[in-house]
């Protein structure tokens, strides 16, 4: 879908251009002086002279008791306070009952690929609650635990979650997020669907819709996700075109409930201590629907395959980190 205000033209050549920077990865599209940054300087002037100040004020803060329909976003706020979970998990209840459980800390750049150096720590989960109230920004984040550990699923309401599961997706997995005050995820997105459940602490997302990759200046790299070095609410004089985005900014208190179409733009922060766990799935039908081109782009992602990112991590079980660092 074209962002609004946007000339087709200029849409058209940023999708050639971003299609052929996923495919051969060359550092040429990197450069300041690159045919895609000076296709996005000249969007910016058309824009400006066209004095769209509308375009640049559409910020939307959502803050109602339900939002079922607001440009795909679902938001249901207090829907979790009756799950186990919210009245269960907290950082002393994971210590007392989860702590001997070893937790990977990843550090390397993109999804989890044997062919890359990894930069990761292993270490027991109650050693590093420990760290986290200490002040540690280390970062527990896409977390195999809620997955590998059923006991965490079983307070959960499945039943209510997997209702938004299509006819065919597939690749049903659970993530838990468990970071401390100021601990943040990059801008990112994905092919599957996120449900995210917080329950404990709280933390704000800023989302955008999948065509804003030409305002948030989106780096695409053949893997099977892409990502910005944009940071809402601040300056930033290298991208003034991303003023232009649409921005959604949610606060997500303990039992909120946040559904994340495929492709939808997210930067999230832990305001407070954090806890919660995401249940992903993919639907192509669903990916497709959010974005052509993205989905087009992520069936030919080769850091890693689709094959090995949806397939062998599974069975592996192994975490998975979108730090884009």
């Amino acid at each position: 879908m074209k962002p609004p205000y946007l000339k087709y033209r200029h849409w058209i050549r940023y999708n050639i251009l971003f299609l052929i920077e996923h495919i051969t990865n060359a550092d040429f599209f990197k450069k300041p002086n690159s045919k895609k940054n000076q296709l996005v300087d000249e969007i910016y002037l058309d824009l400006i002279n066209h004095d769209l100040k509308l375009a640049a004020d559409t910020n939307e803060i959502l803050n109602t008791e339900v939002i079922q329909d607001l440009n795909e976003h679902l938001l249901y706020k207090g829907l979790a306070k009756n799950w186990p979970a919210y009245k269960k998990w907290s950082l002393e209840y994971f210590k007392e009952n989860y702590g001997d459980r070893n937790v990977i800390i990843h550090n390397n750049k993109g999804i989890v690929d044997p062919k890359a150096p990894q930069n990761s720590e292993t270490i027991q989960l109650k050693a590093y609650i420990e760290e986290l109230e200490s002040g540690s920004l280390k970062y527990l984040k896409l977390s195999s635990l809620a997955q590998n550990e059923k006991s965490l699923q079983e307070d959960l309401d499945l039943t209510w979650l997997k209702k938004f599961k299509k006819k065919f997706s597939f690749g049903e997995t659970f993530y838990m997020f468990i970071g401390g005050k100021e601990t943040i995820t990059p801008m990112h997105n994905e092919f599957p669907t996120t449900i995210y459940i917080q329950l404990h602490g709280i933390k704000k997302w800023v989302i955008y819709r999948p065509e804003d990759r030409i305002y948030l200046n989106a780096i695409t790299e053949r893997r099977p996700y892409f990502f910005s070095k944009h940071i809402p609410d601040i300056e930033n004089s290298e991208n003034k075109i991303s003023r232009f985005a649409t921005k959604y900014e949610i606060i997500l208190e303990p039992g909120d409930i946040l559904v994340v179409p495929p492709f939808y733009w997210h930067y999230v922060e832990n305001i407070t201590d954090s806890i919660g766990v995401a249940y992903k799935f993919a639907d192509i039908f669903s990916a497709f629907k959010s974005s052509k081109v993205l989905t087009i782009l992520f069936f030919l992602s080769t850091k890693p395959s689709i094959f090995y990112s949806f397939f062998a991590n599974r069975i592996k079980k192994e975490d998975q980190i979108l730090n884009t660092d």
